[in-house]
This record gives structure tokens, C-alpha cells and sequence, in this order.
């Protein structure tokens, strides 16, 4: 779904792509980043009609997520386990939490569908798993 957004700006692509690489692993994937942009449209069979309904399929797990979070904070329990660290981590470049330097660093740049779906009730609970579980040291 991102990638459908993202791709088309180089910019933050590789600012994504890149904020923990080593400098020459970034200068090799800014010299490729036509071929990479390629390899990944078609590796993950990326157009706007993919795009859409990738789009669709989240916005409904992402129902069922805040309903299922909405009587403990949790998926599964009443404390963290691996599914919550998953989920969150998963759903952080959406989300976009305060607690991950690089998507702090996008959030203003983020295409209009993708900001739409952070404003999602269960992307406020992915943003809360970062901020009380997640510590800016670790990063």
C-alpha cells in the first residue's frame, strides 16, 4: 500500500529507505534507485488498482484491530505480547508514531491516502504501543 504512494517520491523514499544504512550502501542505492524503484513495482505487482484495494483490505483490519484493542489496550491479552510488537510494527509507517525517527521525520510528506488511514482509531492504539513500549535509545 505505501510503496503505491511512496515510490513516486524519490526524495523520501530514500530517506526511508536509507536513514540506517551506511553511507556507502546509500550512495549505492541512490545511484540504483530506477532499477530498485522497478524491482519493487513489479515484485510486488504495484499500480494504482493494487493500490486501492490494498488499500480497502487495511482500513478493514484495521476495524477489526480497534475493536478487538478497544476492552484491554491489547490484541490478545491484557499485557504486551509478540502480536502487539507485530502488529505496531507493521502498521508503524501508516501510523507514523513520534518514537521512530524516520517516520517523525516523513509524516508531513505523507501522500493524502496514507495520512487519511493514521488518523484511524487503531493507528492512536499503534502510536500508543510505541510510546509506552518503545524507547528512543533502542532505535
Amino acid at each position: 500500500f505505501c510503496y503505491g504512494y511512496l515510490l513516486s517520491d524519490r526524495k523520501n523514499v530514500m530517506l526511508a529507505l536509507t536513514w540506517a544504512s551506511a553511507p556507502l550502501q546509500s550512495a549505492a542505492l541512490k545511484l540504483n534507485y530506477p532499477l530498485v524503484k522497478l524491482g519493487i513495482t513489479k515484485a510486488y505487482d504495484i499500480s494504482p488498482e493494487s493500490t486501492e484495494r490494498s488499500r480497502a483490505i487495511i482500513k478493514t483490519k484495521l476495524d477489526e484491530i480497534a475493536k478487538r484493542v478497544k476492552k484491554t489496550g491489547y490484541l490478545c491479552d491484557k499485557q504486551l505480547t509478540a502480536a502487539d510488537i507485530s502488529v505496531a510494527s507493521l502498521l508503524a509507517p501508516i501510523a507514523m508514531p513520534d518514537e521512530h525517527p524516520i517516520f517523525r521525520e516523513l509524516r508531513p510528506h505523507a501522500a493524502a491516502p496514507i495520512a487519511e488511514l493514521s488518523q484511524h482509531s487503531a493507528m492512536d492504539w499503534v502510536r500508543d504501543m510505541y510510546q509506552k513500549h518503545r524507547y528512543d535509545d533502542v532505535v
